[in-house]
């Protein structure tokens, strides 16, 4: 286990920073998709934020043929191949060695690898940890222990640290902690808006935790993994995918696609 949109004079983009016209490029709140670099306490983040209500989150393992996709590449080019437009991709939360899940995976309904309510050494095991989910009510971030099973979840992932519940930092962070890491995680902005976040430089639990709540207003967030944390944007030549090629679980946001007259029809 691995521990404003519309036209502008000339002269003013001139003035917006490159990261300001990346997120103008990548589209505003009136897309599915938003792309910001946020700085809180010093430390650089990027931030992909998912409007569930235009895009559609799934997530992966395996592919039709029990093969691990692995990467973020390799996620990609299937969507290609499919002719669908993978907006954002990252890896789903912490593995074992044997590069499976190390706690609940659930994808299109199916729970593949169950809850894990063992303790044990290392971050997934930092009680409280907890679950990501997606059901019919739309996204939600629930503590190990509350969970659930519903038929209306179909997608989940397991990690920990929990990085807020209800409004609360994780009671065993410490402000001013020298364990400064490159960390990623997910917030909930609200059951249909979600904030992923990555940070460009080392940072610990307690200000990773406290960037989600201040910047964001998340009252829940979880962590999903460390150094080997990537991130693939769409249109972002910063953040490719590239780089680490042994993940397990893997979580995309795909646009929705448009329905055909005909879809439209057979749908009436």
């Amino acid at each position: 286990m691995h521990h404003c949109h519309g036209y502008a004079p000339f002269f003013l983009f001139r003035l917006i920073p490159a990261y300001l016209l990346l997120l103008i490029s990548l589209g505003g709140p009136a897309t599915a998709q938003e792309t910001r670099r946020v700085i809180f306490r010093k430390t650089p983040y990027t931030v992909f934020i998912a409007d569930l209500r235009k895009s559609r989150l799934q997530m992966h393992w395996k592919d039709e043929k029990g093969r691990r996709f692995s990467s973020l590449k390799r996620l990609q080019t299937q969507a290609e191949g499919k002719a669908q437009k993978l907006l954002f991709a990252t890896n789903a939360g912490i593995f074992d060695t044997d590069r499976r899940p190390l706690g609940l995976h659930i994808e299109g309904g199916r729970t593949i690898v169950p809850l894990n309510r063992k303790s044990g050494a290392g971050n997934f095991f930092l009680k409280p940890n907890g679950v990501f989910l997606l059901s019919e009510e739309g996204a939600s971030i629930r503590k190990t222990e509350d969970y659930t099973a519903a038929p209306s979840i179909r997608s989940a992932t397991q990690s920990g640290p929990l990085l807020l519940l209800d409004g609360t930092i994780h009671p065993a962070f410490n402000k001013g902690s020298e364990n400064r890491l490159l960390r990623s995680g997910v917030g909930l902005i609200s059951p249909d808006k979600l904030v992923f976040a990555i940070a460009e430089e080392p940072v610990n639990f307690f200000d990773f935790a406290q960037m989600f709540q201040k910047k964001f207003a998340c009252k829940d967030a979880l962590y999903l993994d460390g150094v080997i944390s990537r991130f693939f944007i769409a249109g972002d030549q910063k953040h490719t995918g590239a780089g680490y090629e042994k993940f397990a679980a893997l979580i995309g946001v795909y646009a929705r696609e448009k329905k055909s007259p005909a879809m439209k029809a057979a749908d009436s």
